[in-house]
């Protein structure tokens, strides 16, 4: 059952679930914090928000991380346009310009310049819903 308006000051809607609990890991009466996601959006390609350079009018830029060869985490980073769709939190879903496993630059990307040399570090972060 879903409330019939959004909270004004979160924006936010209460809901009541039922959820089948044959392990009877829940109780009644438990809160949960929750993020739903429409079925769309099932195998949807989303980044951080932090991600994107220059974004306006679903366009946005991101730097795709390029490793050289035979040298630990090292590489250059390319500027690429982006077309971005829905906000879901703290991520953008990416409906163009992007393909997954692709490595971006998830944080300090406005500090960077095309063609920029870096060393990446490893995020155990995933790209897809």
């Amino acid at each position: 059952e879903l409330a019939s308006g959004a909270d004004p000051q979160t924006g936010s809607y209460e809901a009541e679930l039922k959820i089948k609990n044959a392990h009877k890991q829940f109780m009644t009466g438990y809160f949960s914090r929750s993020d739903i996601f429409p079925a769309d959006l099932k195998h949807a390609l989303v980044v951080p928000l932090e991600s994107l350079v220059n974004a306006s009018d679903h366009r946005a830029f991101v730097f795709v991380f390029s490793p050289e060869e035979n040298n630990e985490g090292k590489g250059t980073v390319v500027k690429r346009p982006v077309n971005t769709g829905r906000i879901l939190g703290d991520r953008v879903v990416v409906l163009k310009g992007l393909s997954e496993g692709e490595w971006i630059v998830s944080q300090g990307a406005k500090f960077l310049r095309a063609d920029m040399e870096v060393k990446a570090k490893q995020s155990n972060e995933k790209a897809v819903l």
